[in-house]
């Protein structure tokens, strides 16, 4: 990555790493004001990833998300920014403890991974890649993905607030720095409903251009099929909320399920003859 796109990622994950430690703390000792050093860390990183993002679109003249590196900055930037949202309206005490890892293993991927920036720097964008469709489809099913990774964020954080709140004695510390079920069951649940419409407009999108692409073989792809799968799951989960009234700890696990799914399809890349280009 050329310029100094490079460094900025590299500062936005120093403070993401600090976001770490901290949330280690928040482990060993339960002390509340860890939380919102957590949040400040994860906005100063926001800034300057946002700014590696845009200069490195700058630089390669294309949309920051035709390459494995590009694609893992840009959705943990997306992600940050959806948390920072979220912390805002509803103010989740123990949320860092599950998006900062995700965050630090992102963005820690696309600088040193194998097909990280440092490695191969800003690649050509594939051919059949400069199309506003193609840049549409990509933008709002990473937005999508954000906004479900929210909802995984809060599942994870559900089960193990529930599974605190059963044992007795509980510490004062923990006790106050858990957040309510309540609190995180819905904000869970609007997480969902932000995340799901975009990711099928992304998917929608994506079918369309690959039917006029490669016609109906296009659509066997196995990251296709895998994404298919992951949408028909978060569909099924809000079916059943809706009429079932499945709250808690049901919707809590069965979200965790479409996340392992999902992340079988963010892996499939490299099986993948339509996006071997996120590589």
């Amino acid at each position: 990555m050329p310029g100094l796109s490079l460094f900025w990622d590299r500062v936005a994950l120093s403070f993401y790493t600090l976001g770490l430690l901290a949330t280690i703390g928040v482990l060993f000792w339960h002390q509340e004001r860890f939380f919102s050093l957590v949040r400040r860390l994860i906005g100063l990183g926001f800034l300057f990833q946002l700014v590696s993002v845009v200069e490195t679109g700058y630089l390669a003249h294309h949309f920051p998300a035709t390459q494995y590196s590009e694609t893992a900055n840009l959705l943990s930037l997306l992600i940050a920014g959806i948390f920072l949202l979220a912390w805002r309206l509803y103010s989740p005490r123990g949320l860092p403890l599950v998006i900062e890892p995700l965050l630090f293993l992102l963005t820690f991927s696309s600088i040193y991974g194998p097909v990280g920036s440092a490695r191969i720097g800003i690649q050509p964008a594939a051919q059949g890649l400069h199309n506003p469709w193609i840049y549409w489809h990509i933008i709002l099913s990473l937005l999508g993905i954000a906004g479900l990774a929210l909802a995984v964020a809060g599942s994870l954080l559900y089960l193990w607030t529930e599974r605190q709140l059963k044992r007795k004695p509980l510490r004062a510390s923990l006790a106050r720095a858990l957040p309510p079920l309540e609190t995180l069951d819905r904000m869970t649940y609007l997480s969902l409903l932000f995340g799901f419409p975009l990711l099928t407009l992304g998917l929608v999108i994506g079918f369309y251009r690959a039917g006029l692409q490669w016609g109906v073989a296009g659509l066997h792809d196995p990251k296709i099929l895998i994404s298919v799968l992951t949408w028909a799951l978060f569909l099924i989960l809000l079916f059943v909320r809706w009429s079932s009234g499945w709250r808690g700890r049901r919707s809590a696990l069965f979200i965790l399920v479409c996340f392992l799914v999902a992340v079988a399809g963010w892996l499939s890349n490299s099986f993948s003859h339509l996006h071997d280009f996120v590589r």
